[in-house]
């Protein structure tokens, strides 16, 4: 058996990846640009979960490939673009907070809606539960109930709201303007 991850883009093929060191500079702007192009192609992709995919290779045997999270590749995408472009957002910072303390609520409300949900399951259902390998965790959102899943959507809301305010605070700073985005 052999394990393999999907992997959509293919990083060997970039430019940087053939430059001499000391050709490469450290530039800020390039960073900051690299990190936004990935968020976009993330954003471009369908969201799905990850998951394994068992196929027969030419021999017979079985291969087993993991299928990337695109939810979690937006969403430490979007994290990444935040670190690299701190200075360039601090006026956003206090939108980006108050979206961030939403999400922190909103995944409070659904660990105590599955809370509620594990002490109120019929002892049969728990008991099925319990075989799959399943117990309650306080402030911890079991993958299996849909409790989880609604927390993922919302914070991909959050993070392509977190990347709107970051785009548009960059199109408007002069350090991010190409030759063919000149205004005038």
């Amino acid at each position: 058996m052999s394990f393999n991850v999907e992997d959509d883009n293919n990083d060997t093929e970039e430019e940087s990846d053939f430059q001499k060191e000391e050709d490469v500079k450290y530039s800020k702007t390039a960073l900051v640009m690299m990190a936004l192009k990935k968020c976009l192609e993330a954003n471009g992709k369908e969201m799905r979960s990850g998951y394994w995919n068992d196929r027969l290779d030419k021999n017979g045997n079985i291969a087993k490939t993991y299928i990337p999270d695109s939810k979690k590749e937006l969403i430490e995408s979007v994290e990444n673009l935040q670190n690299f472009a701190v200075a360039d957002i601090k006026k956003e910072q206090p939108k980006i907070a108050k979206l961030k303390e939403d999400l922190m609520k909103k995944y409070e409300q659904l660990c105590d809606e599955e809370e509620q949900d594990w002490e109120n399951a019929h002892y049969k259902e728990l008991q099925w539960r319990a075989s799959m390998g399943y117990s309650p965790r306080k402030h911890y959102l079991s993958t299996f109930l849909p409790y989880y899943h609604e927390y993922m959507d919302e914070e991909v809301k959050t993070s392509r709201e977190i990347l709107k305010i970051i785009n548009e605070s960059l199109s408007s700073n002069p350090d991010y303007q190409g030759e063919g985005d000149a205004k005038g």
